[in-house]
């Protein structure tokens, strides 16, 4: 597409990133294309587009992190190569329709949108009589396929209206009539210049498609590979609206900076000449037995007009600290273990002024009871970085290391060893729950009942898909839930949009020997300065017990109560059971795991069993 699109480089990585359709205005919808025909993708990065976060990088096997391109800023600088038009946007779904007479045409991937042809049917309106300089433009349908597997592919309205029958395109035009007899899919009438005609209705039943013989034939449109090039794929397709929430889940991984041993001692102009990822590759490219190159250092600090031998102390402590943390690259590390450094980080306080991480620990007695019983540690997190990076994305359901969903590749080149990413600075609130009494609760009979039941209900899907059992834990529903009211009630209390404030829950999803119970309301925005201390401001001994106290209060009503507290199970795949849109759900960019796993009545009990809930036995 020739035309400019403007997406906000954030966008980029969610919700519009590769493989992700996006509806443009006067009604164009477009998919990003894949990392291969990113600007300057297979080229050295331009510092300024480089991101360095060592441990993710580790973990991802990549060699870096790049800022995709922002259309606004570089133009100003005349730098047309950089610019975001370079990006190709693909025309996704291919089918479209004329919305005056309903006629249908198969577009080229690329292009620019066209016209009405003025094709005229045995009966109804033709655009035949209209003049062909104000024929309405085609939009694009909004029947689309996907696959488990990530695969996606238009509606094959061909094979829908003629079966197995022998057809071709060129002598067959469609056409489509909506409403003429209801307003269901039963009224939506596909129709063949040869005759034939079938309406929508059974089109989204599981096996509408599979029953004609039609099944996913491994469709990747980002990639550059239409059905069948990319091998069959043999997956039976689900029929969805173009707009529908579960046609793209992006593959977020983030990353809360955690800084080295003593980086606090160093002043703000060292530790950001260090950071700066063009500095670091000249410090480390050339070690000495495993160490920094005392002239390389001595040369960058006497440029940048810093100490010598603080610079070379601030680089080695930096290249220890890469070394020792995180893994090789080559195992595999979980996002329980990965998160743990950070949980450890928070609360042994590393990091200062000077850092990308300065926390501060409050006095609990200050915030008096029941929450000094009740939690272990309230540290304000004054200053946090967090890098946020698409690894990938899935369809139908969202990902999650414990269901085993398919995700699917932004780039099918392996030379690409980088993956787009954005920095963003901000503050928040940690609070660490106190482990004997969240043991205690979740050792009660009733709680262990409950969880027995839903446990049950949601390994019987994984059942269906040929996946292990597993046990989520009482305490991570709990940790979860709590932190999704607290958010609602910290956007009301300080003014916060909800969808601006995000969750990081440091708990064992399931059963884990690695112990965490805590969690991190945070705010992060592409501001260097954060969010100047707004939400911190709410975490203060004067302000936070009334919070928590009208968290607590606010969960014991919602508007869909009783139907709602009784729930067993409710939202995708049954995964929350006292949890609605009224009550405990929250915006999808500020859930991590999809507005699942959430209970409402583990925090302040059922009707007819206060006891069931965590706060109501202590408050």
């Amino acid at each position: 597409m020739k035309q400019k699109k403007p997406i906000r480089r954030s966008q980029l990585i969610s919700p519009f990133g590769v493989g992700a359709i996006v509806n443009f205005p006067n009604d164009e919808s477009l998919m990003t294309a894949g990392l291969d025909h990113w600007p300057k993708s297979f080229e050295e990065c331009p510092s300024a587009w480089k991101i360095n976060e060592e441990r993710l990088q580790k973990r991802l096997k990549v060699t870096h992190f790049r800022l995709p391109p922002d259309f606004r800023e570089h133009s100003q600088n005349g730098d047309s190569e950089l610019s975001y038009q370079k990006i190709p946007l693909l025309r996704f779904p291919r089918w479209h329709y004329c919305p005056k007479c309903g006629v249908m045409k198969l577009l080229p991937t690329y292009g620019n949108q066209e016209k009405c042809s003025g094709s005229r049917f045995g009966t109804g309106f033709s655009c035949k009589d209209i003049a062909n300089n104000i024929r309405p433009i085609l939009i694009p349908s909004r029947y689309i396929t996907v696959c488990a597997k990530g695969h996606i592919e238009d509606f094959p309205f061909m094979q829908w209206v003629h079966g197995d029958k022998l057809y071709d395109y060129e002598n067959h035009q469609l056409r489509i009539q909506a409403g003429r007899s209801s307003s269901s899919l039963s009224g939506v009438l596909i129709s063949c210049s040869c005759g034939a005609s079938r309406s929508m209705s059974g089109s989204f039943n599981i096996n509408s498609l599979s029953n004609i013989g039609y099944f996913c034939s491994g469709h990747q449109p980002w990639l550059g590979k239409s059905s069948g090039t990319s091998g069959d794929c043999g997956e039976q397709l689900r029929v969805v609206q173009r707009g529908a929430s579960n046609v793209y889940f992006p593959d977020i991984k983030s990353s809360i900076y955690i800084p080295v041993s003593g980086e606090e001692k160093n002043t703000r102009k060292i530790n950001k000449k260090i950071d700066d990822p063009t500095i670091w590759l000249m410090l480390t490219s050339v070690l000495l037995n495993g160490a920094i190159n005392r002239d390389i250092s001595n040369t960058v600090a006497q440029i940048a007009n810093l100490n010598p031998d603080k610079f070379y102390d601030a680089a080695q402590s930096k290249l220890n600290a890469t070394q020792r943390t995180g893994n090789s690259g080559e195992d595999d590390i979980s996002e329980l273990e990965y998160r743990n450094d950070e949980y450890k980080a928070i609360l042994e306080g590393f990091g200062g002024e000077t850092t990308d991480l300065f926390t501060q620990k409050m006095k609990l007695n200050d915030y008096g009871t029941p929450w000094s019983i009740l939690f272990d540690e309230i540290i304000l997190v004054k200053k946090l970085r967090e890098t946020r990076v698409l690894a990938g994305f899935s369809r139908l359901l969202p990902p999650d290391e414990h269901e085993g969903i398919q995700i699917q590749k932004l780039s099918d080149n392996e030379d690409i060893k980088w993956l787009p990413a954005v920095t963003v600075f901000g503050e928040g609130i940690f609070i660490k729950f106190n482990e004997k009494i969240l043991d205690e609760w979740s050792n009660k009979k009733d709680i262990i009942k409950r969880l027995n039941e839903y446990n049950k209900e949601q390994n019987r899907y994984r059942q269906e898909r040929s996946l292990e059992p597993i046990k989520y834990s009482a305490k991570f529903i709990l940790l979860h839930t709590f932190s999704h009211l607290l958010i609602n009630q910290l956007s009301y209390e300080s003014g916060y949009g909800s969808s601006s404030i995000r969750e990081r829950i440091y708990c064992d999803t399931i059963d884990s020997s690695i112990k965490m119970s805590g969690l991190l309301i945070y705010t992060a925005s592409g501001d260097s300065e954060g969010t100047l201390g707004g939400l911190v401001r709410q975490g203060e001994p004067d302000r936070l017990p009334e919070i928590l106290h009208n968290t607590i209060e606010k969960a014991k009503w919602c508007t869909n109560d009783p139907v709602c507290i009784e729930s067993s199970g409710q939202g995708i795949n049954n995964s929350n059971m006292a949890a609605c849109h009224s009550c405990a759900l929250i915006a999808e960019t500020s859930c991590e795991h999809g507005n699942r796993f959430l209970d409402r009545a583990l925090l302040i009990g059922k009707i007819q069993d206060e006891s069931l809930g965590f706060f109501t036995t202590q408050i």
